[in-house]
């Protein structure tokens, strides 16, 4: 009989540690989703003139591509529409290769 209460207060006790165990973890993960979403960069601010009036052909977005069928973000920036940063073409074109 001493050891069946014995067994049950070792059982007791693991699964007490269990919960606290999953507890603990469960609530790093929420912490680290709430930082997370703290500290990610919702939208992008449009930039603006020394007046605060938004500057002609600026561009300032957030867009998400699937590339290689992995969703991924990217956020584009730039004062003049012309410096386009993504443009289509192949990288070899804009480098200069010495033979």
């Amino acid at each position: 009989m001493r050891r069946l209460i014995l067994r049950y207060n070792f059982i007791q006790t693991v699964s007490s540690m269990i919960v606290i165990s999953i507890s603990v973890l469960a609530i790093m993960i929420m912490a680290l989703v709430i930082v997370l979403l703290l500290y990610s960069p919702g939208k992008p601010e449009p930039f603006l003139d020394q007046k605060g009036i938004l500057i002609a052909g600026s561009v300032s977005e957030k867009i998400s591509v699937t590339i290689g069928g992995i969703r991924q973000g990217m956020i584009i920036q730039s004062k003049k529409q012309k410096n386009k940063p993504l443009n289509g073409q192949p990288a070899k074109k804009k480098l200069k290769v010495k033979p």
